[in-house]
């Protein structure tokens, strides 16, 4: 029986995202598409290791071969309400693919014991709660580095 191959599209070629190649280049269910990003540095990088590059966002989504699109951004440019929500839900629905928000934390241990603590209402209502997260370099999640925007 033959495996599927999945070809996969990165958008963002920073921390994340080049993380996510390095390991996607190790299992074999998945081809690389290309990648996006709006930093033509970012951009050249990428093509000095032999990925292609996509021009703009919209070759992303209209590529035939990319059956996942992993959105790899930096924080500061996440969608942040339920309206920019809903307009995201609508374009997937509009493109009839699957919408999937990955949420690395809430498998994590401390994430799930608050969980559990709440759930059994072990110490009543939770009515703030605080949690910090250092990234790959020890960067708090809530400083956020201010990277430039280039019209696409």
């Amino acid at each position: 029986m033959s495996k599927r191959l999945y070809g996969i599209a990165v958008v963002g070629f920073g921390g994340m995202g080049s993380q996510h190649i390095n390991l996607l280049r190790g299992m074999p269910e998945f081809f690389i598409t290309g990648i996006c990003d709006i930093d033509s540095q970012r951009k050249e990088i990428a093509g000095a290791q032999g990925l292609p590059v996509y021009v703009d966002f919209k070759t992303v989504v209209y590529d035939p071969n990319a059956s996942i699109v992993l959105i790899a951004t930096p924080n500061h440019l996440h969608k942040e309400n339920r309206t920019e929500l809903q307009e995201m839900i609508k374009a997937v629905e509009l493109s009839q693919r699957i919408f999937v928000v990955h949420q690395n934390r809430r498998w994590d241990e401390d994430f799930l014991a608050i969980q559990k603590i709440n759930d059994e209402n072990i110490i009543g209502d939770i009515f703030h709660l605080e949690s910090r997260v250092h990234g790959s370099r020890g960067i708090p999640v809530t400083c956020v580095r201010k990277r430039s925007t280039v019209a696409a």
